[in-house]
């Protein structure tokens, strides 16, 4: 039996034409997973036999998509295909996979939910799920990868909560929830139609307590707007800044460990969000 090793798990975003063309996501992926999930529908009867099904079928079939990789830069995938500015409309695009030796086709995929993730000691993380509406075989490809070094947490170079900067923070999460549904009509078992909802922005900070925490104003009810820029590492390095407007502060975990540090939990939920 052969062994498939991680260089062989290769995805781009294909635009189809003569010859196709095929762009870098903006990242290294550390693990992915394509799932066709398949819906069974079974039923009982009578007469069958001794606790026998009398049928089952496969009803659906929904393709994903879900991957882990560092962040090397944000355009043009992340800005452009997963968090999109002012609640815009999440385009609909192809992706090419090489799974091993098969090579397959997403079609129609939408970015369902996209979260970017900056801890202390690890490069920074994007984890993408894309929702796609065909699956169709590929062949092989030219892979296009990102080449610019990995973001780190240095990139963060603004991060405000109402305004008030935060520096001595442990583990800054954002990202947004698509709402990307499916939909299986008439009698197909693959997706009629591949469409986003409502844009659901969430995230948490973990900082060091050095002053007043946010307690009351989660008590209060009080939204704040929180803004975070980002500062790749390409030659002319790019600065995206993302700002939450009317976010409702979810929570305000305040605990300590012994001696250890204490340290505070700001969870919180946006209505708005624009990129610049």
């Amino acid at each position: 039996m052969s062994v498939k090793y991680g260089t062989d798990y290769q995805i781009n975003r294909r635009v189809a034409g003569t010859p196709d063309t095929f762009f870098p996501l903006g990242g290294t992926v550390y693990d992915a997973a394509l799932d066709p999930s398949a819906s069974i529908v079974t039923e009982v009867g009578c007469g069958e036999g001794a606790r026998t099904i009398a049928t089952q079928k496969i009803v659906s079939a929904k393709p994903s998509l879900q991957w882990t990789m560092n962040l090397r830069k944000l355009s043009d995938y992340i800005t452009a295909y997963a968090m999109i500015t002012a609640e815009g409309a999440v385009p609909a695009h192809d992706l090419a996979v090489k799974i091993g030796s098969e090579y397959h086709i997403l079609g129609d995929s939408k970015v369902n939910t996209c979260r970017i993730t900056i801890r202390q000691l690890e490069s920074i993380k994007a984890a993408v799920e894309v929702l796609a509406k065909t699956r169709v075989d590929g062949a092989s490809w030219t892979f296009e990868k990102a080449t610019d070094n990995a973001m780190w947490k240095d990139a963060l170079t603004v991060l405000t909560l109402g305004g008030t900067s935060i520096t001595k923070w442990q583990e800054v999460e954002f990202g947004v929830d698509n709402k990307v549904a499916q939909e299986i009509l008439g009698t197909d078992i693959l997706p009629t139609e591949v469409h986003e909802r409502e844009a659901v922005y969430t995230g948490h900070i973990v900082r060091a307590v050095s002053g007043t925490t946010e307690i009351a104003d989660v008590l209060a009810g009080t939204t704040k707007t929180v803004v975070l820029t980002l500062t790749d590492n390409q030659a002319t390095p790019v600065a995206k800044t993302f700002t939450f407007a009317d976010a409702y502060l979810k929570t305000s975990r305040v605990s300590a460990r012994g001696l250890e540090m204490i340290v505070e939990r700001i969870d919180w939920n946006a209505k708005t969000m624009v990129i610049s």
